[in-house]
């Protein structure tokens, strides 16, 4: 198990493990019909799954609630927080399944997803607002995982590696949205037939349990409002007051959040590209669409373009040579919104083109896909 972050005190509860990156085996073209088999999972199988979950952890609802399975935690919305158990298991999968349906599509390539972890850990505090999102729904594939699950049914965790989300109203179903609703997903570790076999040894055992598992795995959910408070990344472990399930979940969160957030400024910057993933029109969801004239939905790929590097005079700080300055965040005057909000800056070169490097320097380089 890797440390955590800097910043990021240990847990004595589970806890996602901070490990190396490691691609993901989801291809762009795969994304609509992942998208299409969780809608019907969510729709079919995860009001029997979270109910059950609900009611052997004892959950009662009222916000925040820390599973004792260590395995899940649901948010339930006050307007939601008087409904029985499996009434609140159905409505939350179905609200998940609606956000899913009505989602842009995105797949974010290994390297924006490197640079969104690195970014986020100095990401630094405020105002999200509905149009720092690249759509009011979405649901993203990162290119890498962005952590490891606690997942009990294997000892490494499964591999976190996608997300989706959608505006909301958390009090009321006709006020506007004040808060996007964001769910991670974990790469099941049952995609592995041995890992399935392990699980499940009868061929009767391996055939109910792939009917209650999907390929992605529901990890955690959360809701970050909009405020015109700067919001610390993630502030509920400064609010909990004591309250270890609320410490808990929000040290759990804020390293994926930050990882999100982080995300969603790169894809509104000129450092990255977004064109078309190309169909699979052999794929079952493209010849069932093909029949009704319908065509695939498009994914967006989001691709990193190559670092720059900056010549000219230096600031008088190293007259003469050449130095590094490192990525990190400015605090960028946004004249169409009326606010500072943060940029990501590059690492990039400074000084003369033909000079001598600085003592001491370190040029940090950022692997990007070819140019054109």
């Amino acid at each position: 198990m890797a440390d955590s972050p800097p910043n990021h005190a240990p847990l004595d509860s589970p806890a996602p493990v901070y490990a190396e990156p490691e691609p993901c085996p989801i291809a762009p073209r795969a994304v609509p019909e992942l998208r299409h088999g969780l809608a019907h999972w969510l729709d079919d199988t995860a009001p029997m799954v979270w109910a059950q979950i609900m009611s052997i952890s004892g959950d009662s609802g009222g916000g925040f609630n820390h599973q004792p399975l260590g395995e899940r935690l649901f948010y339930t919305p006050p307007k939601w927080d008087h409904l029985p158990v499996v009434h609140r298991a159905a409505v939350l999968a179905s609200a998940e399944s609606a956000r899913v349906r009505a989602a842009d599509l995105f797949h974010v390539s290994e390297d924006t997803t490197r640079l969104a972890l690195h970014a986020g850990t100095t990401l630094p505090d405020f105002t999200l607002r509905p149009e720092d999102l690249p759509a009011r729904h979405g649901f993203l594939v990162w290119g890498a995982s962005i952590a490891r699950s606690d997942d009990a049914t294997t000892p490494a965790g499964e591999p976190i590696v996608a997300c989706s989300w959608g505006l909301f109203n958390p009090d009321t179903d006709t006020g506007p949205a004040n808060t996007v609703w964001v769910s991670f997903y974990a790469y099941s570790a049952f995609n592995d037939p041995d890992a399935l076999a392990a699980a499940a040894p009868e061929p009767a055992q391996r055939a109910l349990l792939r009917t209650l598992v999907f390929e992605l795995n529901f990890e955690r959910e959360t809701v970050l409002p909009f405020t015109d408070t700067p919001q610390q990344w993630f502030s509920q472990a400064k609010d909990a007051g004591g309250d270890p399930s609320l410490a808990y979940r929000a040290q759990w969160l804020e390293p994926l959040v930050r990882t999100l957030v982080a995300t969603w400024l790169l894809m509104g910057q000129d450092l990255t590209d977004q064109a078309e993933a190309p169909a699979d029109a052999k794929s079952r969801l493209a010849r069932k669409l093909a029949k009704r004239g319908r065509p695939l939905p498009p994914v967006r790929l989001v691709e990193l373009h190559r670092p720059r590097t900056g010549g000219g005079e230096d600031s008088g700080r190293r007259v003469g040579v050449k130095f590094v300055v490192r990525g990190h965040w400015r605090n960028q005057w946004y004249p169409s919104q009326q606010r500072h909000k943060p940029k990501w800056i590059h690492p990039y070169i400074k000084g003369p083109e033909d000079g001598p490097w600085a003592a001491g320097e370190t040029v940090t380089t950022v692997h990007a896909p070819p140019a054109g």
